[in-house]
């Protein structure tokens, strides 16, 4: 067998080219992953919620509801975006608040109307199973216990969320 002696030049170049294919070797794994632009978690088209409302004198409605991304259409506000999309609180469209309010009500026979409010893209819910607000009285919107701060079409719920219709005061 014929030894090839090789020379420290040899052996340094030889390292190096190793030490360098080592280091890149993840790099080179990894950069297909990088090349598609990571996203934000997109809200599913259904949430299945449990929503309860909560009237002046108890509860009229308390109960599970699959909700799902929809128009909504009301007597006096027409049909209209609810999506989360809604004065662009959203880049995506998704199931919200209420048209979680609007598939409890359609599930469960019974209404709820309100008027749509064009400087808000959004609806003022007005009245729930016969029950409507008054001049200091209104129906307020909770989502885990939190009060909303932002319209029911934009604010996009996830399943297992908990929403709250309350009839609150002034």
């Amino acid at each position: 067998m014929h030894d090839v002696k090789r020379t420290g030049t040899h052996r340094m170049r030889w390292m190096l080219s190793l030490i360098f294919a080592f280091l890149m070797l993840p790099a080179l794994v990894a950069a297909p992953a990088q090349a598609t632009p990571s996203r934000s978690p997109k809200i599913p088209p259904v949430a299945v919620v449990w929503v309860q409302i909560e009237g002046a004198d108890g509860t009229l409605f308390s109960g599970r509801v699959v909700t799902r991304t929809h128009d909504v259409t009301t007597e006096s506000g027409g049909t209209r975006t609810c999506d989360g999309t809604n004065y662009d609180a959203n880049p995506t469209p998704g199931p919200t608040v209420t048209g979680a309010l609007d598939d409890a009500a359609s599930a469960n026979g019974f209404t709820w109307d309100g008027t749509h409010w064009a400087q808000f893209d959004d609806f003022f819910i007005e009245t729930i199973k016969g029950e409507s607000g008054s001049s200091n009285t209104y129906w307020s919107l909770w989502v885990n216990g939190e009060y909303l701060q932002v319209g029911g079409c934009q604010y996009q719920v996830r399943t297992g969320d908990t929403i709250l219709f309350k009839m609150d005061s002034f």
